[in-house]
């Protein structure tokens, strides 16, 4: 996500996120911003506006090696998924399979949550 998107959804008005960066006092991982226009992903990177440390829920990720008769979806009503293979208690609403592997083909597969990762990816 760029960086002036991020602090418009927490609020920022056009002119004082401009005087922010100006003034330095947008910090990206400790280092000061350099432009608006930067891509951060807040799940990774510690974002600091002035005082304020903006954190956002943290993206989950898997790699899992996909076996011969699952199917890579989220859901089916005749096979087994990927998804129902990753660890019940690290089951995630969001979770998707990047790409797809033959029912018949096994593999490695990344699972995420993270939607313009997948997308960059795909």
């Amino acid at each position: 996500m760029r960086l002036d998107q991020l602090m418009a959804d927490h609020q920022y008005a056009r002119k004082d996120i401009k005087q922010l960066l100006a003034r330095r006092q947008i910090l990206v991982d400790h280092l000061p911003a350099q432009k608006l226009s930067q891509n951060i992903d807040p799940g990774l990177q510690q974002i600091q506006i002035g005082e304020r440390i903006i954190q956002e829920p943290r993206h989950h990720y898997y790699m899992l090696h996909k076996p011969i008769g699952a199917v890579t979806a989220k859901r089916d009503a005749h096979h087994p998924t990927v998804i129902e293979l990753v660890d019940p208690q690290q089951e995630y609403p969001d979770l998707y399979p990047l790409g797809r592997l033959d029912r018949d083909t096994s593999g490695l597969l990344l699972i995420t949550d993270n939607g313009p990762l997948g997308f960059q990816l795909l």
